[in-house]
């Protein structure tokens, strides 16, 4: 069932708090739930559009998956277009993935995730930031560093058919890249070493090599969901939170709660926001946010429910509702 609209409430405690939030919404390049299309809700207007290349025959659709539904690839890569995201610098890529045949009958590694080239500033060749590889694991090769889930050098062999959680976590400051599988950490390794094409802001191709063609398209129905790529080193307990909760959950953690204050709820279609609160009060403050912290409306309610004309570009939201009896916030993403 395609969801439309991701509604979390949380009541509040009078001062509403989000530090420690798990993400930082600011530097999150691109955010794909793949619920029903492949629209990006980072918002960064980042676009994503099927590959032109010819042999890109298939179509990506839709299944249920981890949260809500999945992207099924089968000959179907997609590219983005006006992604902010930089090879050598801080970075995390986290997804779920689920192989419907491994790369060894496939006979060819099967590449999730790469980087285009690029010829300016300077020439930088696109690594594989995600594969399974024809040994049937998963790994990366960003920068030209083998990183590879592998315990005591012997591959982890992936199984069809099944959701791993798979997280790539860069840090540039501490030069080092790390591994986790099903949020357990796997290894690291050096990052950039001497590695002359390590900086690269090419724009990525999900679903298939940097061609757009070849063996290394996934084929055969392979699965992915809920896929992150943020311009920051997050940390062990966010992995495993994002796993467990969803990104979206995670984009608005860390908010002190009273269940003894009743929340707001909302509901966004065609231009029209309908908020209503879980008890009388007139003249509560509302505000709504981008998932980037920028402030989209500022207004006053009379009563328990009412409306607001606003137009809103697909992306993640946090309304906050502020009244003498009701703090509250909705968290919803526009689809």
């Amino acid at each position: 069932m395609k969801k439309q609209f991701l509604l979390i409430s949380s009541a509040l405690i009078s001062v509403l708090s989000f530090t420690n939030a798990q993400i930082d919404g600011s530097k999150v390049s691109l955010y794909l739930p793949f619920d029903g299309n492949i629209s990006d809700l980072s918002g960064k207007n980042v676009v994503v559009n099927p590959s032109t290349n010819a042999a890109a025959t298939g179509t990506v659709t839709y299944e249920e998956g981890k949260f809500g539904q999945c992207g099924v690839f089968a000959l179907s890569p997609i590219v983005t277009t006006n992604i902010d995201f930089v090879s050598d610098k801080d970075y995390t890529i986290c997804t779920w993935l689920n192989m419907a045949v491994l790369p060894s009958v496939t006979n060819a590694g099967q590449t999730w995730l790469q980087q285009k080239d690029v010829t300016t500033p300077a020439t930088s060749t696109g690594r594989i930031l995600l594969e399974a590889l024809k040994g049937n694991y998963y790994g990366s090769n960003g920068n030209n560093v083998r990183l590879d889930h592998k315990v005591d050098q012997i591959p982890v062999i992936l199984e069809i058919n099944k959701w791993y959680h798979v997280a790539i976590i860069q840090n540039a400051t501490e030069n080092k890249k790390s591994l986790y599988v099903d949020g357990v950490f796997i290894k690291d390794t050096v990052m950039l070493g001497t590695v002359a094409d390590a900086s690269n802001n090419g724009q990525l191709v999900i679903g298939g090599a940097k061609a757009e063609s070849g063996n290394a398209v996934i084929k055969s129905g392979s699965r992915m969901d809920d896929l992150l790529i943020t311009r920051e080193a997050l940390s062990a307990e966010t992995i495993k939170t994002i796993m467990t909760n969803g990104v979206a959950s995670a984009l608005a953690t860390g908010i002190r709660t009273n269940k003894g204050v009743k929340p707001a709820g909302c509901f966004y279609s065609s231009n029209l926001l309908t908020v209503t609160l879980g008890q009388a009060e007139n003249l509560s403050k509302v505000e709504l946010f981008s998932v980037t912290g920028q402030r989209v409306m500022n207004d006053v309610m009379s009563g328990a429910n009412c409306s607001f004309h606003i137009s809103l570009n697909k992306g993640i939201y946090l309304m906050k509702v502020s009244g003498s009896k009701t703090q509250s916030t909705v968290k919803f993403a526009v689809n």
